[in-house]
């Protein structure tokens, strides 16, 4: 994603990873620890297939077809400025 929105700057954004346990203490503060848990449960394993397949859940919860993350960051790259 940070690259889909450097791409839209036309610019490099630095990036600086950061381990699970951070995370978890960052995101505790504002969520609370259940909630970091859940979220980095999601987000922070390893990408497999399930996390990989391509979904119509926009399409039928909106009526408008989902859209590329990129699509998105150049549509809104004004945002980031």
């Amino acid at each position: 994603q940070v690259e889909a929105i450097a791409a839209a700057l036309g610019r490099e954004i630095p990036f600086a990873g950061i381990s699970r346990q951070e995370a978890r203490a960052r995101m505790a503060v504002v969520f609370g620890a259940e909630a970091a848990d859940a979220v980095l449960d999601v987000t922070g394993g390893d990408v497999n297939d399930e996390l990989l397949a391509v979904r119509d859940t926009v399409s039928q919860v909106t009526g408008v077809p989902g859209r590329l993350f990129q699509q998105w960051a150049s549509e809104n790259a004004g945002a980031f400025r």
